[in-house]
């Protein structure tokens, strides 16, 4: 039985003006961090807090990395298993290309995966599982936008990492967040691939990419700061609680764009609007209920472009 699917047309803006098809999910649990999540009333086996990873998934699967290529040193495939070992930790995102509280907090993510890089190098391991829709490329340069934005003025800038997989047939998702556990989500693993933190983005169940603010999505790097800092300590990684306290985790605020401001200008000269990409499948595979498709294009917005004209001048 062929689905129902309602098409959007979503923007993808420079500078975190971003703006994205809401795409209803349906979970039983929510943004809960309930862990087996509950389906219809009985929990789903999957792998939670205290579970090493090779008792449900298979550590030895191959993920070949779509982002970032060409760079020295960095791993261009992976298996799990690849990561055990003594004083390593494991960071994995689950994402959603047309969740918008996934692209909200990427930026985030981002900037933490390369401000622990740039600490320890590939002792701590950052990765994303993508799917939805787009590509790796397009979804770099919204997470790369975003921690610019979000962390103005720092050092940090993704490169190399977090890798990214396209996890076009969910494989990594379903091993690590089974659903209906939702997302965004985070999975921390030990070296010995043991999974001692699991748990929801802030931003999940935010209505909008804007409605949830820059400070709600930051609430991530603190969190992810915490439990890495605390696992280092416990590691044995030789850290102190002073390096902990002085971690360079807070920056000024930035309120983004918002793009839904009233034009007042008709001309669109001074943005670059790009092509619209594919569509993405839809999210009912089978049956009567409407489900959802999405598309996107990127527009860059000239700084000197003032929020009042973003919408007309800027369409978004």
């Amino acid at each position: 039985m062929s689905s129902m699917c309602a098409r959007f047309l979503p923007l993808l803006l420079s500078l975190s003006a971003l703006a994205v098809s809401r795409l209803a999910v349906v979970s039983a649990q929510g943004c809960s961090n309930t862990c087996p999540p509950i389906n219809f009333g009985k929990p789903v086996e999957s792998l939670c807090e205290g579970d090493t990873i090779d008792t449900f998934a298979n550590i030895d699967a191959v993920y070949s990395v779509c982002h970032p290529t060409n760079i020295p040193d960095n791993p261009t495939s992976f298996a799990l298993s690849d990561f055990r070992g003594s004083g390593k930790l494991t960071v994995v995102a689950n994402y959603y290309s047309g969740c918008n509280a996934g692209r909200r907090e990427s930026g985030v993510f981002a900037h933490v995966a390369q401000r622990f890089f740039n600490l320890y190098g590939n002792q701590i391991t950052f990765i994303q599982s993508l799917k939805g829709g787009g590509t790796c490329n397009q979804w770099s340069n919204i997470y790369q936008d975003d921690a610019t934005d979000l962390y103005p003025g720092s050092n940090v800038v993704p490169t190399e990492m977090p890798l990214s997989v396209d996890d076009v047939n969910s494989v990594l998702r379903d091993d690590l967040f089974t659903t209906p556990f939702g997302h965004p989500s985070y999975v921390i693993m030990d070296e010995d691939l043991k999974i001692r933190h699991k748990f929801i983005g802030p931003c999940c169940g935010y209505e909008s990419y804007f409605s949830c603010t820059a400070d709600v999505a930051k609430s991530l790097d603190a969190k992810l700061t915490e439990y890495i800092f605390d696992l280092l300590l416990e590691q044995g990684d030789g850290i102190d609680n002073e390096q902990k306290t002085a971690a360079p985790t807070a920056s000024p605020i930035v309120t983004p764009k918002d793009p839904t401001v009233s034009p007042t200008s008709s001309s669109t000269q001074e943005c670059e609007v790009g092509e619209f990409g594919a569509w993405s499948e839809c999210s009912i595979v089978c049956g009567s209920t409407p489900g959802t498709q999405f598309r996107y294009r990127k527009v860059i917005i000239p700084d000197h472009v003032s929020a009042t004209r973003i919408g007309h001048q800027c369409p978004v």
